[in-house]
């Protein structure tokens, strides 16, 4: 354990001093957020959904983690509304919904377990990319403008690096054709850029999380509020859906400790972002909690790999 994790935090800790002493501008570190976003992350996307086990008696796996997420959204609105004192914030059920894949879960899980074992919470995070492009993006995006944009939602969506890397990986593996591709000199020196380019993730990510960590004060009993309770939710709903998919296809222990390290990411980062204008308290209030359940995303990391 110590081995795999220790890499991790040296890497955070580089990050932090990389802002610490101003070796890198902000200008600079949002020049590698793009070089992640644009090129390495739709390059291990690709490679993941290429080679990953797509039979179609796995489609229960879409199913169930796009139900998980509608779950969790349900939640966080009920609470809001059971229990306004303790969560008065409007987007409760935002925040309680949703994960942060890219810029985490890629870097922090190949960090751990390899490039190689992408492939399986990669099919685990599928359903999830579903839910956020066609649920909760639409959902969000018509409370701050009062509309819902389809056409905008879906030229985003067929525009984006990562949906269009996902998309022809998809189609390389249902036809079959990445054997073929790798066979040929071109198709092997290609693959293997992609491989190169994709190793660049994990550190990467890393350390401009660790440059990005900077603590705020924020209200501390609406802060532990909302920290334990959609932990407890995600652990107690996700806990049932392992115990209802055992015995399903691909069901194995790695793909347990994949859909355990997948529920442990921290809320979308974009959700400051569809937060109306005007809630000037709340857009502030997420953007730090965001923040600190990163760090507590971190421990479960630890906590997990400890079991």
């Amino acid at each position: 354990m110590i081995v795999s994790l220790l890499p991790v935090f040296l890497l955070l800790g580089t990050g932090v001093l990389i802002r610490r002493f101003s070796i890198l501008g902000r200008e600079a570190v949002d020049g590698l957020k793009t070089i992640i976003i644009k090129i390495a992350l739709p390059s291990a996307l690709f490679l993941a959904f290429a080679q990953a086990d797509m039979r179609i008696e796995k489609t229960w796996i879409f199913l169930m983690v796009f139900l998980f997420c509608g779950i969790l959204y349900l939640t966080g609105g009920i609470l809001h509304k059971t229990l306004p004192r303790l969560f008065p914030e409007e987007y409760t059920n935002a925040y309680f919904t949703g994960f942060e894949f890219g810029m985490i879960g890629i870097g922090l899980f190949t960090a751990i377990w390899g490039m190689e074992k992408l492939p399986t919470i990669a099919m685990i995070a599928f359903g999830h990319e579903i839910f956020i492009w066609f649920v909760y993006v639409p959902i969000l995006s018509s409370r701050k403008t009062g509309k819902i944009e389809i056409t905008r939602i879906l030229k985003d969506f067929f525009k984006t690096p990562t949906t269009i890397s996902i998309a022809l990986g998809f189609l390389v593996n249902v036809l079959h054709i990445y054997p073929e591709i790798s066979g040929v000199i071109a198709g092997r020196a290609f693959l293997k850029s992609l491989e190169m380019i994709s190793a660049l993730i994990a550190p990467l990510i890393l350390f401009i999380i660790g440059y990005s960590i900077s603590f705020r004060r924020i209200p501390l009993a609406k802060s532990l509020a909302l920290l334990t309770s959609r932990w407890i939710a995600v652990l107690v709903i996700g806990i049932a859906l392992v115990h209802l998919m055992e015995g399903l296809p691909g069901v194995d222990d790695f793909f347990q400790l994949a859909f355990y390290a997948f529920i442990l990411l921290p809320p979308p980062f974009i959700l400051p972002l569809f937060i109306k204008e005007d809630h000037h308290e709340e857009i502030s209030f997420f953007s730090e909690l965001l923040i600190y359940y990163t760090i507590l995303s971190f421990a479960g990391y630890v906590i997990l790999m400890s079991l």
